[in-house]
């Protein structure tokens, strides 16, 4: 098709789907309220002597699975953030141990029950997001194209809610490990990074040269991907923004598209499909149009 024909009928597929992200948020809106008034229960049984050692307080009485009105980050804070269903837990516990060591906040989204069994066994804070939980969870979807974009649907769907509750984050995948505490980095604390205290989105990427990282600030404006194991967003309106785009391009991905994909094509200001979908003139037309509209040369 056309490039403005394609254009349009994209426009009209995110309209359609910020519309049923809409319905769908005022139904998570409406069970979460019915999960937290079941947790709110449970916690108040256990206190009184008759929950059971597995409950969602544990054995401290403290409950660390949440909704996202009862996170105990405070606007303004930073937490670390990670997704996982039960088919990680075994990352998702070398993930948790070291983010305990550094003493940094931890928020793991929990995508499934058994995860949120873990965050009490292993006490760390949860939000329960299970409610959109798949039958797939059970198992490691990298390799199962659709079911891994869904699974991103539903993961940016959490940080939206997140950053709209005005909590910033560090988010990495379950298979990272954190050696030291990168919040003084990303506030741009840390010398040489001053710049980072004004970013909306830091994004790592796949530059494995320190002399290329040096000399191109981290290779982020060559071929190299933009890496989204890595990412620390602001609860700003940019941020949040940037991140509702992220999910839209997500949700109407193609053959071979998933998450990390769909974000470069976004930071490059690539057309939907770019890598994937589109052929070498409609390639070529959006490249032209990308150069006109951000006045130079690509």
């Amino acid at each position: 098709r056309p490039l403005s024909a394609t254009g349009a009928a994209d426009s009209q597929l995110i309209r359609q789907l910020r519309q049923e992200l809409s319905v769908a948020q005022r139904r998570l809106h409406e069970q979460g309220l019915l999960a937290e008034r079941l947790r709110l229960a449970a916690q108040s049984l256990a206190r009184s002597g008759g929950g059971s050692p597995g409950s969602a307080a544990g054995s401290s009485g403290r409950s660390y699975t949440h909704s996202v009105a009862t996170m105990p980050m405070q606007r303004g804070d930073w937490a670390m953030m990670t997704y996982a269903t039960g088919g990680v837990h075994e990352m998702l516990s070398n993930w948790v141990l070291h983010i305990q060591r550094i003493g940094a906040p931890i928020l793991a989204i929990a995508m499934d029950e058994q995860v949120l069994d873990q965050c009490s066994r292993q006490r760390f804070d949860c939000l329960d997001w299970s409610i959109t939980k798949s039958s797939l969870d059970s198992s490691y979807l990298r390799g199962d194209e659709s079911g891994f974009r869904k699974l991103g649907v539903r993961k940016v769907d959490a940080l939206v809610a997140v950053l709209r509750s005005g909590v910033n984050v560090i988010l990495s995948d379950v298979d990272c490990v954190w050696s030291h505490d990168p919040s003084p980095l990303v506030r741009g604390i840390a010398p040489g990074y001053a710049a980072f205290a004004h970013a909306d989105l830091i994004s790592a990427t796949d530059c494995m040269s320190p002399e290329s990282d040096l000399r191109d600030a981290g290779c982020f404006n060559g071929l190299i991907d933009k890496n989204t194991g890595v990412l620390a967003v602001r609860a700003t309106d940019d941020g949040i923004g940037a991140m509702m785009e992220w999910r839209y391009r997500l949700a109407i991905g193609q053959k071979n598209e998933q998450d990390q994909t769909t974000f470069v094509d976004m930071i490059d200001g690539n057309g939907r499909g770019h890598r994937w979908g589109m052929t070498g003139p409609e390639r070529e037309a959006w490249r032209q149009f990308a150069s006109r509209w951000c006045g130079g040369s690509r």
